[in-house]
């Protein structure tokens, strides 16, 4: 998975200094008139924002991670697990280490350090706003989820209905004509980067969907991506020349290098160019990829 980048900078500047203010604050139970007037009460807050400071990157850092390895969506037990572990010992590793530093800053020695001294960080407040930390983040996580699904919906409804469209025309056109017979495409529109490229279909190895894009790689492993889905692609092109391995993968039958079948009944299909992972034609498909082939296995 790639790592989730978050519209927080702003978040950032203007929640941690108040923050730590308001932590300041609740534990010293004075009114902030008679708190600015002191200057030790600056020196305080300077502590604070530097804890609030280490305890919002930190916090941030453990779920940018997890972000890359454990999604709230596909494995949302697992990753509460995890981010509720991380997040609560590596947070109170940290208070503990902060509160000690301060202690031999203030005191200028370490005796008589005991955890009684976290009550002066107030660490129910903290621990309240590491909770708070993470559920906003979560919540920014499902909303950015939440708008690349609406968006990804909202591309597969137009590339469906203009598949439709042309489809109905081509019916119209062809009707009663030999030329229905020649309705799959010869060439495909692809992109890289910004520019868009006309390639052969004969030149298609194969075409895989990954992160909500279709990735079509030629024979000669050049690798281009197409708006379209899986589903529309293989409207267009010849079920005698490609075939659907499975969910992710539609294969020319020139890349098909070998297959083996495993004890499940499945095969592996071996793809050349070399597919990143292993791919496997179901049980329930295997005996009509065999007759695609046109021999037995």
């Amino acid at each position: 998975m790639r790592q989730t980048h978050y519209p927080d900078i702003w978040l950032r500047i203007i929640a941690i200094p108040l923050t730590a203010l308001f932590v300041r604050d609740f534990a010293l139970y004075k009114p902030i008139s008679e708190l600015v007037a002191s200057s030790n009460f600056y020196l305080e807050l300077s502590w604070s924002v530097l804890m609030v400071l280490v305890l919002w990157e930190t916090n941030r850092a453990i779920i940018q991670l997890l972000d890359r390895r454990y999604s709230w969506v596909k494995q949302a037990g697992l990753r509460l697990v995890m981010q509720l572990s991380l997040v609560t010992g590596v947070s109170v590793i940290l208070l503990l280490a902060i509160t000690y530093v301060h202690h031999i800053l203030s005191y200028g020695y370490s005796e008589n350090f005991h955890l009684t001294s976290l009550h002066t960080l107030n660490v129910p407040i903290l621990a309240g706003f590491v909770v708070l930390l993470n559920l906003v983040y979560t919540g920014m996580y499902l909303a950015k989820y939440h708008r690349a699904l609406v968006h990804s919906l909202k591309m597969q409804l137009e590339e469906t209905i203009r598949v439709a469209e042309k489809l109905k025309l081509d019916k119209l056109y062809n009707e009663h004509s030999e030329l229905s017979a020649t309705y799959y495409q010869k060439h495909l529109i692809v992109n890289f980067e910004n520019t868009s490229v006309p390639v052969l279909a004969e030149d298609v190895a194969y075409i895989f969907f990954l992160e909500g894009q279709s990735h079509v790689i030629l024979f000669d492993g050049t690798a281009f991506h197409s708006r379209s889905s899986l589903e529309n692609l293989e409207l267009f092109l010849d079920p005698a020349l490609f075939f659907r391995i499975n969910q992710q993968i539609l294969a020319n039958i020139q890349a098909i290098k070998q297959c083996r079948q495993d004890l499940n009944g499945k095969l592996r299909v071996e793809l050349s160019p070399a597919f990143q992972h292993d791919v496997f034609v179901n049980k329930r498909k295997a005996h009509e990829f065999k007759e695609w082939l046109g021999k037995k296995i």
